[in-house]
């Protein structure tokens, strides 16, 4: 998507004295947008199925081996971002490399049950897949608002987990260290 690729640009430019942490802010609003986008787009398919009196309609034969061909791409895609994530530091690649990593796990679920459903000819498995995969995505999207808002906010790592880690790090490497700057 262009609000991931553009948050990649912006993770690998390099830091300035302007810009001392990078452009890490924008990246967090960028990763804040996707997540409340997509728990809109939840809400909104959640009611579609739960409401929706109109009867499901069985599912073809092929869509399972679609679905699975669709999750292996989304699991390369996973892999990927999430090393650039890795490397850039950036929670907005980090949102996405997660949103992959739930398209990956809820290909691979929504196949064996679209394959159930195309077996037992029944028409509520769509039901249950929409409302089984926002409840994961759904997990996902609260974890990316959550970080991308402390991150906005400047919040700080918690006091017991910044001093374990500069007494790991002054035991491993046996240096001294005079201050640290972290962020969430």
């Amino acid at each position: 998507s262009f609000a991931t690729g553009f948050a990649i640009y912006l993770s690998l430019r390099s830091f300035s004295k302007k810009f001392s942490n990078g452009l890490y802010k924008i990246e967090n609003m960028i990763s804040l947008m996707i997540s409340l986008i997509t728990m809109f787009l939840i809400a909104e398919c959640v009611y579609d199925s739960v409401f929706n009196i109109q009867k499901g309609s069985l599912i073809p034969i092929y869509v399972p081996i679609i679905f699975a061909a669709g999750s292996l791409v989304s699991f390369v895609a996973y892999k990927i971002e999430l090393r650039i994530a890795r490397k850039t530091r950036s929670m907005a690649v980090l949102a996405d490399a997660q949103h992959a990593r739930s398209d990956f796990i809820f290909g691979i679920f929504t196949a064996l049950l679209s394959l159930a459903g195309s077996v037992l000819e029944t028409i509520y498995i769509e039901k249950i897949i929409v409302i089984i995969m926002s409840i994961y995505i759904g997990r996902d999207a609260i974890f990316i608002t959550k970080d991308s808002l402390l991150a906005l906010l400047d919040a700080s790592p918690d006091e017991r987990f910044v001093s374990k880690m500069i007494r790991d790090i002054k035991r491993r490497f046996d240096i001294e260290i005079e201050s640290i700057d972290l962020r969430k």
